[in-house]
């Protein structure tokens, strides 16, 4: 029986996978006004024809952990898809019968990244609702989910990604997969400073924004003009609280990496790219501004 379903992922499941990715991803930026989900719906199809052929093959070994787990993956990819067209009670629904299914395995090798980007999405949806402290009990559960399998573990564990993909290579698969174990936790402090912010906790907002500006660094996981627009953000706290030493520091790792963002600019980039590097050059050099007008009057 396991063959069975590792042949149909590798014959057929992976391409079908990848293509539903790529009309969620891609194909939906190009959709009408007037049915702008019309790829989301088709990937969806995608997915739900995946679960029922996945499900034939496990037919009557539902309670099969690599059945459970696989189909949990599928529900989180279906979970989103209906979370991006505004349908978040099943999308709600989905994922919480994924944690459910996975709960007793979480801190497991091959289930504990699935379980981090269960809970990850779970503090999405309850931001996307406003409820900013439901959102932030998930993440905290993403977080400690994360710190708990480095204590006892520190293995690198399987990815999700790896449940979607043709297999990785040996010789770089235990790099891939701390890449990804790492990003993902990356992504939860990230949610994190984004909810405190939302719950005033200044302090705490700035807290998790610094490290994750210091991880993205440290992992590689950065895009360029983003990154740099987030540090000059953080100096602007560090100037409320007269840390002035910290907020240059800030400024000046903006402006490093923004010059990554010009190095990188194609001559073929277009016009819209290029008034996005314009408009940062011109949001790093405001808050440097504010920080010279506010260091003045302490000096």
């Amino acid at each position: 029986m396991s063959k069975a379903w590792q042949d149909f992922l590798t014959s057929e499941g992976f391409e079908r996978i990848e293509s539903a990715t790529k009309l969620s991803d891609e194909d939906s930026n190009d959709d009408p006004d007037d049915d702008p989900y019309r790829s989301k719906y088709k990937s969806r199809e995608i997915y739900l024809e995946l679960q029922e052929k996945l499900k034939h093959l496990f037919e009557g070994d539902e309670e099969n952990k690599d059945y459970r787990i696989i189909n949990a993956v599928l529900n989180l990819k279906l979970a989103i898809n209906y979370i991006d067209t505004e349908e978040l009670s099943t999308g709600e629904e989905k994922i919480l019968k994924c944690v459910d299914d996975l709960e007793k395995f979480k801190l497991e090798n091959n289930v504990v990244n699935v379980y981090q980007h269960l809970l990850n999405n779970l503090g999405i949806l309850w931001s996307a609702r406003r409820d900013y402290d439901k959102a932030l009990k998930f993440l905290k559960d993403a977080e400690q989910q994360y710190l708990r399998f480095k204590e006892e573990c520190g293995s690198a564990p399987k990815s999700l990604q790896e449940y979607l993909e043709k297999p990785w290579d040996e010789d770089k698969i235990e790099h891939k997969r701390n890449l990804e174990f790492e990003k993902t936790y990356t992504l939860t402090l990230y949610y994190m400073a984004q909810v405190y912010a939302k719950l005033n906790e200044k302090e705490l907002s700035a807290e998790y924004c610094q490290i994750t500006l210091e991880r993205q660094l440290e992992w590689n996981t950065y895009e360029p003009m983003e990154w740099a627009l987030c540090a000059a953000t953080l100096s602007q706290y560090f100037i409320s609280t007269d840390d002035y030493t910290l907020a240059r520091h800030c400024l000046a790792c903006a402006e490093f990496i923004y010059q990554e963002a010009i190095d990188k600019e194609s001559p073929d980039s277009s016009e819209e790219a290029k008034e996005k590097l314009k408009q940062g050059k011109a949001d790093i050099e405001r808050c440097w501004i504010k920080y010279w007008i506010s260091f003045d009057r302490v000096i």
